[in-house]
């Protein structure tokens, strides 16, 4: 019963073999015959035949098919509809082409646009870290100012007053008349050699701003600049009895720098001149006698502009190149002890710097000719060739100077002895 099973099932999947091929076959058989249909339209078409008889399509193809002119005109149509096939290729071909570009440009631009979705994403985080690190720059100067408050207010308890020495004065008192000689002594003596030099040459009208600056910066640097020197170099010479010859010498020095004859018609301002240069190095010794001593800051021409350090002249941009300095800075330990202290300077750009330089050279060259001529003067009328006349400001005092370098380097021999 086993194999007579098997026998059954090999011979009903041997039937269905069968009539699955004859299902294939009958599909062939269909498909040839729609296959057939389709060339005799194609032939039909271009062989011009309208209503075909599809009982007896061959017959009727076969007549156009023995009639030469409808074999040419259906030849000349498939010509033509190969030339339209080919071009529509090429067309095709042209678009694909295009159509790869255009991937490829999408491709690219997706990869830029991934890149920079990185580099925004980076950016975000450098920015996010950029301003943590502000915030935290602003915490260490909120603290650096808050400790530097503190050690000021310190500095300020331990060196307000002075007891060591009962001529000191207090360090508030001397910024005070520090501030006040600017605001009032320095401005009354530069506008008042500023009108008298306009006397002489009322060109300078045009320019007051740069030459009262000029002149406040010739005043500050004899005074706080060239007095601090000889003070460092010699204190003896700033002894109530040496001080007058200095105060002349320097009070001639200036009124040559400023080409200022005292030949002239009207009388050259000297007294208030020499009141401020006396009141000025009087300042200027008990600021340098302080505990801790003071500082002067003035600029070098042709330094940048520092808002920390300095106060642009009123009208003078808070930038560009230092012409002038028209008041010195007040420091202590090399550090402005307040804003109302800082240098006080006349800013310009870099284009009118070199002009005014150059306009200044010459001025220079011309009180050097000037003094120069003096001294040519001054020689011929002692008659005497061994006359050295003196266009620095020197004075009297260089005689008590090089008395006292002499005692010294005696001293000094003595002792290698």
């Amino acid at each position: 019963p086993l194999n007579l099973y098997h026998v059954f099932v090999h011979i009903y999947n041997e039937q269905i073999k069968i009539l699955n091929e004859e299902d294939r076959l009958l599909n062939q058989v269909e498909s040839l015959k729609n296959s057939e249909k389709k060339f005799l339209e194609w032939l039909a078409k271009n062989f011009g035949i309208v209503n075909i008889n599809w009982t007896l399509p061959t017959k009727e193809i076969a007549k156009g098919l023995n009639n030469p002119q409808s074999v040419l005109d259906a030849l000349a149509r498939i010509y033509n509809q190969i030339i339209k096939i080919e071009q529509i290729e090429i067309k095709n071909n042209e678009l694909h082409s295009i159509l790869t570009q255009k991937t490829q440009n999408v491709v690219s631009l997706q990869q830029e646009i991934q890149q920079l979705r990185q580099q925004k994403h980076t950016i975000t985080q450098l920015q996010k870290r950029i301003d943590d690190l502000e915030r935290e720059n602003k915490e260490l100067n909120s603290r650096v100012t808050s400790l530097l408050s503190k050690l000021d207010k310190e500095n300020r308890d331990k060196a307000v007053t002075i007891t060591s020495d009962d001529s000191l004065r207090q360090r508030d008192s001397l910024t005070q008349d520090f501030i006040r000689l600017n605001t009032q002594d320095f401005t009354a003596v530069s506008n008042e050699l500023f009108n008298y030099r306009c006397q002489i040459n009322s060109d300078l009208k045009s320019d007051r701003k740069a030459e009262i600056a000029r002149i406040k910066s010739l005043l500050s640097k004899k005074i706080f600049q060239e007095g601090r020197d000889l003070f460092i170099s010699d204190r003896n010479l700033f002894q109530k009895e040496n001080l007058s010859s200095i105060i002349k010498d320097f009070a001639d020095d200036i009124i040559k720098q400023l080409i200022i004859s005292e030949d002239q018609s009207t009388e050259v301002p000297r007294n208030n001149l020499d009141k401020l240069i006396d009141k000025g190095l009087n300042l200027l010794i008990e600021i340098l006698n302080a505990q801790p001593p003071g500082e002067f800051l003035i600029e070098d021409e042709g330094s940048k502009f520092n808002p920390e350090r300095h106060q642009a002249v009123t009208g003078c941009e808070s930038g560009g190149k230092i012409l002038y300095t028209t008041y010195p800075g007040y420091c202590v330990n090399n550090r402005i002890i307040g804003d109302a202290l800082k240098a006080y300077v006349y800013t310009v750009s870099e284009q009118e710097f070199d002009l005014k330089k150059t306009e200044n050279n010459q001025e220079e060259k011309l009180i050097d000719e000037q003094n120069s001529s003096d001294t040519t003067i001054s020689g011929s009328q002692t008659g005497t060739s061994n006359t050295t006349v003196t266009n620095d400001f020197s004075g009297s005092y260089a005689n008590t100077k090089n008395s006292d370098e002499n005692l010294s380097n005696e001293a000094e021999s003595t002792s290698a002895l």
